[in-house]
């Protein structure tokens, strides 16, 4: 099981050794964080356009984006992103 997911998600690679299979599996997990995160925080959320509802728009993606491109472990850019 270990390995299975191991060559799924890649949990100890870097952005030099991640594969394509890596990629997609943890950029369709990051997706459904997402899609989880904004259903549970309301419809009223992110439907203002202020300044401030940008910036932790851009925030998000750009943490997010981290995970699915192995910039930084997988489980470090993930459980802050539940936490939050």
């Amino acid at each position: 099981m270990k390995n299975i997911l191991d060559f799924l998600i890649g949990f100890t690679v870097d952005s030099h050794t991640i594969t394509a299979v890596q990629m997609t599996t943890r950029s369709v997990i990051v997706f459904f964080v997402a899609l989880a995160l904004l259903r549970l925080s309301g419809k009223r959320t992110f439907g203002g356009s202020t300044a401030f509802d940008m910036v932790v728009k851009i925030m998000l993606g750009a943490v997010l984006s981290r995970a699915v491109v192995a910039a930084s472990p997988f489980g470090a850019r993930c459980w802050p992103a539940l936490c939050w």
